[in-house]
């Protein structure tokens, strides 16, 4: 794997954590 695909992976995991906790939020305030 090269570095530039590396990146990419740890942003869009970074990503998904961040909208998985901004659904939670969403939905334990609903």
């Amino acid at each position: 794997m090269d570095s530039e695909g590396v990146l990419w992976y740890i942003c869009i995991s970074v990503y998904i954590c961040i909208y998985c906790i901004f659904v939670s939020d969403i939905l334990y305030l609903l």
